[in-house]
């Protein structure tokens, strides 16, 4: 176990690379003795050596002052067009840099010329979503912050951007970007890029 923590919380809206930072956190444990907990799970009381994945808040009711609580965050313009990349032109949630089928449906993919057309009416609501996420977050002193820009080059700065800089993560908890830029796959990006360049990126916790 790590000193003084019995279970973690990996909070954040879809698409901010919270299951990247939770599987990082398995090389604390060196792959063993720990229980993911997915973002399916209801909010329940959090068992020792539990590492819970979750886009939802009423998990925060159950941490205790031995959980350790990180917040994932991500531009939410660029979290809700990712989203988007996902159920249209990628089709899974991740591509892992070690798993050769996944580098094979990672490079048809950036071969692709298929494209999808988002309709900007729908990528608001999603996009209030996120922000509705972060919203109802109270920070507290102890939960530690990870942004998406600070580590998506590459994963192993994860753990050191927690304060872990002498772990590696195991190669298969390496993830690749999504392949390519959303103009590419977006067929009436203009439109869209008009209507994101009119959005508020900041992030807004319930209690900034």
């Amino acid at each position: 176990m790590v000193d003084n923590i019995d279970n973690w919380i990996v909070l954040g809206p879809g698409r901010t690379g919270s299951l990247a930072v939770t599987r990082s956190l398995y090389a604390l444990y060196d792959y063993k003795d720990f229980i993911y907990v997915n973002p399916t799970v209801w909010p329940r009381k959090i068992e020792v050596g539990e590492i819970v994945q979750t886009h939802r808040t009423d998990w925060l009711d159950y941490a205790t002052d031995r959980t350790q609580v990180i917040i994932s965050t991500r531009d939410p313009v660029d979290s809700t067009l990712s989203w988007f990349l996902k159920y249209d032109i990628t089709q899974q949630w991740h591509f892992y840099a070690n798993d050769e089928a996944d580098i094979k449906r990672y490079m048809n993919v950036r071969k692709s010329e298929k494209q999808m057309h988002i309709d900007p009416d729908k990528f608001i609501v999603k996009y209030k979503e996120a922000l509705d996420v972060y919203a109802r977050i109270e920070l507290k002193p102890s939960y530690k912050i990870i942004d998406y820009d600070d580590w998506c080059d590459d994963s192993n700065l994860i753990l050191t951007k927690l304060g872990y800089s002498n772990v590696k993560v195991h190669p298969r908890a390496l993830i690749l970007k999504n392949p390519g830029p959303h103009s590419k796959w977006i067929s009436n990006w203009d439109e869209l890029s008009a209507v994101l360049e009119t959005l508020d990126r900041k992030i807004v916790f319930k209690n900034s």
